[in-house]
């Protein structure tokens, strides 16, 4: 999930201003009761080379 992940953060035209300010976007996932089950970070370093 995470590669995939990482190129949708690297592509989308709606994230543009955050990888130009190098933002670490931080995903957290929930089931359908709500209740937590992972974060995945995708850092600058990883979505470089946009």
């Amino acid at each position: 999930m995470k590669p995939n992940l990482t190129k949708s953060v690297k592509t989308s035209s709606d994230l543009k201003e955050f990888r130009k300010h190098k933002i670490t976007m931080s995903y957290n996932y929930f089931d359908k009761n709500g209740e937590f089950i992972t974060n995945i970070d995708v850092t600058p370093a990883m979505y470089k080379g946009e």
